[in-house]
């Protein structure tokens, strides 16, 4: 760095960072008794910074904890293969210019009165770069479901997908009604 050297010239035994952090260098002397390392100003600092990097993931712990709530517990055998056609096909004709769908519909979840539809849509190009062209073919999308499986009898996500220089894109939301946590009583 340009301005280290200038301060070195000036000054030799003190650099840049001895001048911030108010130190300077001395020369070692091997026959002078060195001091005993003080455990308690090192544990200190190290708690410290335990204590703020635990601050600081919080936040990213209760993210975590909110999408582990959203996990939908669907029964596996009530997987419901001659629904998740039609609905792919209905896309398919409607939007296969821009996409390749693969739904799948489940007719139960566990304790609820649902149907789970898990819908990934491959896009032919990255409409997730331009919002309004995003928000158009969401639309799209959102209006065919929810003409064959109207939003009141399932919950699910349709996730949008695209490839651009051997890395995935991906968008996820949430479609139909909202399952509410039970609570235990």
């Amino acid at each position: 760095m340009p301005i280290e050297g200038i301060i070195a010239l000036t000054n030799p035994s003190r650099r840049l960072g001895d001048r911030v952090a108010g130190t300077k260098l001395i020369v070692f002397d091997p026959t002078l008794e060195q001091p005993k390392v003080n455990i308690g100003k090192v544990l200190i600092p190290v708690a410290i910074a335990y204590g703020l990097m635990f601050l600081f993931m919080l936040p990213f712990k209760g993210l975590m904890s909110a999408m582990e709530g959203q996990k939908i517990n669907y029964v596996e055998t009530s997987f419901n293969q001659q629904s998740s056609k039609e609905l792919e096909q209905l896309l398919t004709d409607s939007l296969g210019q821009y996409l390749t769908p693969s739904v799948k519909i489940y007719d139960k979840i566990q304790n609820e009165d649902l149907k789970y539809i898990s819908t990934i849509l491959q896009l032919k190009e990255n409409y997730l770069e331009d919002e309004s062209n995003y928000e158009q073919l969401n639309s799209l999308t959102t209006t065919l479901i929810y003409s064959k499986c109207p939003k009141e009898t399932f919950t699910g996500q349709v996730k949008y997908i695209f490839q651009t220089s051997g890395q995935m894109q991906s968008r996820a939301i949430h479609l139909g009604t909202d399952i509410k946590p039970k609570r235990e009583e």
